[in-house]
């Protein structure tokens, strides 16, 4: 906000008045007396822009894997509400195929398979116990080729 002085000279009659009862009095002339008038005027003033710390970046609505053999995933947070997870498997040998979703550095392990055999394929839906945010990995124990998809919703 700006702030404007003006300084204006007594006009008219009052200042006729006054002048001339002060060179009544026997004394030397004086200039007009002044007044002051503060008018406050809105200007428009520099743009401030406020920029918050970004949000941590929201988990993927989805995510896919594939690989061969045993492999342990990075983190990932979840977004709080159910898991829904598809895999499918090949090349197996036979052997188990187990697929857990891991929180990390707590105690909620979701099992999405643990089966025998050479191939196979299914969708689960799992219901995580960390709270929103919790950072979670998958794990997979295999002897062929996998895939697996795991979508969140909120």
């Amino acid at each position: 906000m700006k702030i404007k002085v003006r300084t204006l000279a007594a006009a008219g009659a009052c200042a006729s008045a006054l002048a001339l009862s002060i060179a009544a009095c026997g004394s030397s002339a004086a200039p007009a007396p002044r007044v002051t008038v503060t008018e406050t005027v809105a200007v428009p003033g520099p743009t401030v822009t406020v920029t918050a710390a970004p949000a941590p970046s929201p988990a993927p609505s989805a995510l896919s894997y594939s690989g061969y053999s045993n492999w342990n995933g990075p983190g990932f947070a979840l977004t709080g509400g159910t898991v829904t997870v598809t895999y499918t498997y090949s090349n197996n040998s036979d052997s188990n195929f187990i697929a857990d979703l891991d929180a990390n550095d707590q105690g909620d392990s979701q099992s999405i398979a643990n089966t025998i055999g050479t191939s196979g394929s299914a969708t689960t839906t799992l219901y995580p116990t960390e709270p929103a945010g919790s950072m979670y990995h998958l794990s997979i124990t295999a002897q062929g080729n996998w895939t697996v998809k795991i979508a969140q919703s909120n």
